[in-house]
């Protein structure tokens, strides 16, 4: 059995303080969760793109890219990719740079 890990990018307030994390700070965390994941052997780290709303993550292939130079085995993917907003070649490029 395989297990991963999936992030949306949703930024949501921090149930005690009612405090949201700045975009800095979540992808920094994302990046720290991705790296965690591998150190405790998960399988797979996966990133979802959504726009607007509570959700801060517009362009996975990005935060990918960094989360590859940190890490050394664990799979990567994204999560979801909404195709009718991006240029599928850009996109097609961006994850094929991530994958070298």
């Amino acid at each position: 059995m395989e297990f991963g890990v999936i992030t949306l990018g949703d930024n949501r307030p921090d149930p005690v303080t009612g405090r949201l994390r700045t975009a800095v700070e979540h992808h920094r965390e994302g990046i720290e969760l991705a790296e965690k994941a591998e150190s405790l052997g998960f399988e797979s780290f996966h990133i979802g793109e959504h726009h607007g709303c509570d959700y801060i993550t517009s362009n996975p292939a990005v935060l990918l890219g960094a989360v590859a130079m940190r890490t050394e085995r664990i799979r990567l993917s994204t999560a979801t990719d909404l195709l009718p907003v991006r240029d599928p070649v850009l996109m097609a490029e961006d994850y094929a740079t991530v994958d070298v």
